[in-house]
Order: structure tokens, then C-alpha cells, then sequence
């Protein structure tokens, strides 16, 4: 259950070279992004790294470029399907 005030972590898809939502979203390429993969990162790990802004992987940003923010608590209580998150 959600306690008011407290943010729910989403996944956000960035690039596997210098794992950055800009590079995957076209916007700030690395040099390594024509052979680089993709991978799954929650908001508050990429935070904690801080790599880049956070407005680059806001829910707002992600529902512009991606169309939708995956929650982490939904995906846990088992409503993902298999294509969305990669072991």
C-alpha cells in the first residue's frame, strides 16, 4: 500500500553502455549507443548514481517518449508480462 507522500519506484529502460534514459530516448547519444543494448533500471537506483538529471527519466518524460511508466509494485504483484522485464 501506498503512505501519502511516498513516491512509487518505476523501471526505467536506458541505455546498457553509460546507462542513461537520454541516450535511449535519442536525445543525448554516448559514443558507444549504435552497438549498445538496452536495460532495465529502477528510478531510485538511477538517482542514487546520479548520471544524469532526473528529468530525463521523470514520469512525466518517460510517459512522453515511451507512452507509458512501469511501476515496480505492479510488476511485483504480477501483472507484467514476460516481454517487459528481462531477468
Amino acid at each position: 500500500m501506498k503512505v501519502a507522500g511516498e513516491q512509487r519506484d518505476y523501471l526505467v529502460t536506458v541505455c546498457d553502455a553509460c546507462r542513461t534514459a537520454s541516450c535511449w530516448h535519442g536525445e543525448f547519444m554516448c559514443q558507444a549507443s549504435a552497438r549498445a543494448g538496452t536495460a532495465d533500471v529502477l528510478a531510485s537506483v538511477l538517482q542514487a548514481e546520479d548520471r544524469e538529471h532526473r528529468d530525463n527519466y521523470s514520469e512525466a518524460a518517460l510517459e512522453r517518449v515511451c507512452g507509458s511508466v512501469r511501476y515496480a509494485d505492479a510488476l511485483r504483484s504480477g501483472t507484467r508480462t514476460t516481454s517487459e522485464v528481462r531477468p
